[in-house]
């Protein structure tokens, strides 16, 4: 009869403990809500009308288009992660620049009074917007929004989904496509500086595997094993030219045969393992710190 009593307490506590769990995780989801994109919209046009009466500066926005704002995604490696057989939205989402970062980010491209092409990034966080980082003096206007007859080739209501990136380590942002079909493509928004370093151009529609290819012929992007041992002589100024190939590997090279999904380990778990060693915890605040060093580069 004891048993049974203290069984029915033990199993009381583990009921109440859980339902607490619950609700406290009800509450976060609540206090975190996503803005709608027109709330976002809303309050990006009253930080500009601000801007435009009171400071205008070379980065007040003068031209714009609100159809042209996107959330931006951050990531740092790809190129090993892609061949390991992970797909570029994977890639993403799991990321440690992402998981360790709360704040979701908006980008949206304009031009100033004297017909100078920028853009502005913001920040929504826990259900407001702020200002975080201006960019002047981009060789192009880097419009990255996906749009009916914008791509030619690309039918909107074919698009099964699509990510706006800032890759940190390499110095350019990006648009990724997925059709419905299983087709895939990546558009680059890259200065004329950095592209002379890999050869990719502004603009242009490579298929997922020709981005990577190229990608992977330019740079000998470090392994996580590489990146531990490399840690301690690393700083905020490491970024994808430290990894730049001495001789670019040949035009006709192949990328290596990608793993099936199946078999691959996916950052996300190999962070995990990793850590509760220092080596794992020093190679994240790593990333974090040139991720908040990025906001301040002119593309």
């Amino acid at each position: 009869m004891n048993k049974l009593i203290k069984i029915q307490t033990i199993l009381w506590i583990v009921l109440t403990a859980g339902m607490m769990i619950l609700k406290t995780a009800a509450v976060s989801a609540e206090e975190t809500a996503r803005l709608t994109v027109e709330q976002v919209k809303e309050e990006i046009e009253k930080y500009i009308n601000n801007e435009q009466k009171a400071n205008k500066t070379m980065f007040t926005p003068w031209e714009y288009d609100m159809e042209e704002l996107c959330e931006l995604n951050e990531l740092f490696f790809m190129i090993n992660d892609y061949i390991g057989g992970q797909g570029v939205k994977t890639i993403v989402e799991e990321d440690p620049v992402n998981e360790d970062y709360n704040a979701v980010k908006w980008y949206l491209p304009f031009i100033n009074m004297s017909g100078k092409t920028g853009y502005l990034i913001f920040e929504e966080n826990n259900g407001k917007i702020e200002w975080s980082n201006s960019s002047i003096g981009t060789s192009q206007y880097y419009d990255m929004k996906v749009r009916e007859g914008k791509y030619e080739g690309i039918i909107l209501e074919e698009v099964e989904e699509e990510f706006y990136c800032n890759s940190a380590a390499y110095g350019f942002k990006f648009t990724y496509i997925k059709m419905k079909d299983g087709r895939e493509y990546v558009i680059p928004f890259i200065s004329e500086n950095v592209s002379e370093w890999n050869s990719l151009v502004c603009k242009k529609i490579y298929t997922a595997q020709e981005f990577f290819t190229i990608m992977y012929r330019y740079y000998d992007e470090p392994t996580l094993e590489e990146l531990t041992e490399r840690s301690e002589t690393m700083d905020n100024t490491t970024t994808g030219i430290t990894y730049f190939r001495e001789t670019p590997l040949d035009r006709n090279t192949v990328l290596p045969g990608r793993m099936p999904n199946d078999l691959k380990v996916t950052k996300k778990y190999i962070f995990k393992v990793a850590g509760g060693g220092a080596a794992g915890i020093c190679i994240i605040c790593l990333v974090i710190r040139k991720k908040r060093k990025s906001y301040g580069f002119t593309l």
